[in-house]
């Protein structure tokens, strides 16, 4: 992770970012050769940060989960459109996302 010296005023402070630890899983289904759905889930445990090598008392460790369900749909074998919403399922992870991709070859 990135850590950085911080100066606001005259006060400096090292700030080095909590470690990350993720696992993920999904699955896809081809409806057709044009068409696909995808479902999957993601979890991430951020650890607290530190200013100054100790943790601020009021650090949290944050436990991020989301769904997500996505579609495909192939235009053609150079364009196709991504369609995917994410819900979060727990209290730090965005509650709603939504995502549309056009992804082509030139």
């Amino acid at each position: 992770n990135l850590e950085d010296t911080v100066k606001v005023g005259d006060t400096k402070a090292d700030v080095e970012l909590g470690d990350t630890i993720s696992l993920s899983g999904g699955m896809g289904f081809a409806v057709n050769p044009d068409l696909s759905f995808s479902l999957g889930l993601s979890h991430k445990t951020i650890l607290k940060s530190k200013v100054n090598g100790s943790s601020a008392d009021d650090a949290k460790l944050l436990q991020l989960d989301a769904l997500t369900f996505g579609i495909n749909y192939a235009f053609s074998q150079r364009s196709s459109i991504n369609i995917s919403a994410q819900a979060g399922l727990t209290e730090d992870t965005p509650d709603f996302q939504l995502t549309v991709r056009v992804p082509f070859n030139l």
